[in-house]
């Protein structure tokens, strides 16, 4: 860069000198220095310079504030792209008709050997969640007793009947719908049935080992009617151990230890229309002892009875594994007799235990 601008001062001062001398040759007096030696030293003059020959450029006028307007640019950039492209067949212009799926769907799986399976009813359900059900099972024990259990979450406290060949009681599931009890059975193949009061009613199947010797009896009475089993075993009275009823039940295993019977009540007495039951059982493994039970079906004079006639039913469990059955009716004395008791003798057969 020194270089250059060294250059160029030199230019300036070369060009300052030539016009020094021009102006002293036209402004000379007599006695100056002579212009031919002046003249001699200037340099030779450049050719006459021609002047330019003007081309007037044409800019269009725009405005400062608008935009180029290029739609007339675009057709012709149009036609001539359009021109130069082939132009496709003309059913390839045409957009093609879209699928309907749902219309043909029939025929298409027509053809098929799927079949559409039906969505299962989701099964009813109570406030806990749990699927109503009811369900009934039944399970045979020793002793020829069976265990009933209903499950049913969506009949919480209602009213059951319970059937059993010819003997029925009447219960009540607890809050959630669930009842169990333990049966004496009749049958080998014991067979329940529990149903509410609307009729809706289910049934239950146990297999059961019934001893080859095992004496049952059983009374079905409303249990209002204050009727009542009394089994005396082998010369026992009203009071003693022997005396078999329902303020002195026994229970299996007792009998089975001491050698007697024992019996079980069935029924919930707190119902309206209670329907009860009262079943006595010998069993065959307590004969040991051998005699005679003494059997009789007693009614107590109470303020519901009280002269009126009252029905109940006996049944009895034959050597044969027959039921044999007995309709009953009793007709109470006057309210006075309340706290006594009428002795009906002869309904059920006195039950005679052969030792071994």
């Amino acid at each position: 860069m020194k270089n250059a601008k060294k250059y160029v001062s030199a230019g300036v001062a070369i060009a300052a000198a030539a016009v020094a001398a021009h102006s002293m040759q036209s402004g000379s007096k007599p006695g100056a220095l002579q212009t031919s030696s002046v003249t001699n030293m200037a340099p030779a003059p450049a050719p006459a310079r021609q002047p330019a020959t003007e081309m007037p450029l044409e800019m269009p006028e725009v405005a400062s504030n608008t935009v180029p307007d290029n739609t007339a640019i675009a057709p012709a950039l149009t036609e001539t792209a359009s021109a130069a492209a082939p132009r496709p067949p003309r059913d390839v212009l045409m957009p093609a008709p879209l699928p309907n799926v749902g219309a043909d769907l029939g025929n298409r799986m027509s053809g098929t050997d799927a079949e559409i399976e039906p969505i299962a009813p989701q099964p009813d359900r109570n406030k806990f969640g749990l699927t109503c059900g009811p369900i009934l099972s039944a399970s045979a024990l020793e002793g020829a007793m069976v265990q009933l259990t209903l499950t049913a979450p969506c009949r919480g406290e209602e009213r059951v009947v319970v059937t059993h060949g010819d003997m029925q009681f009447a219960e009540q599931t607890d809050q959630m719908g669930t009842l169990q009890v333990v049966i004496p059975a009749l049958a080998a193949e014991a067979v329940f049935n529990i149903a509410f009061v609307d009729g809706e009613s289910y049934d239950a199947i146990a297999d059961v080992k019934m001893p080859e010797r095992l004496e049952r009896v059983a009374l079905m009475s409303n249990g209002e009617a204050g009727m009542q089993i009394h089994a005396l075993e082998f010369g026992a009275d009203y009071g003693d151990a022997g005396h078999i009823w329902a303020g002195n039940a026994r229970d299996a295993d007792t009998a089975l230890a001491e050698g007697g019977g024992y019996m079980v009540t069935l029924g919930n007495a707190a119902l309206d229309d209670p329907q009860m039951v009262e079943i006595y059982t010998f069993p065959s493994a307590a004969d040991a002892v051998g005699g005679v039970v003494r059997l009789s079906v007693e009614a107590e004079v109470t303020a519901y009875n009280c002269e009126k006639d009252v029905a109940g039913k006996t049944l009895e469990l034959t050597p044969e594994g027959e039921v044999f059955t007995v309709d009953i009716t009793v007709s109470v004395p006057a309210c006075t007799a309340i706290g006594e008791y009428l002795v009906l003798k002869n309904l059920l057969r006195d039950l005679k235990i052969a030792t071994n």
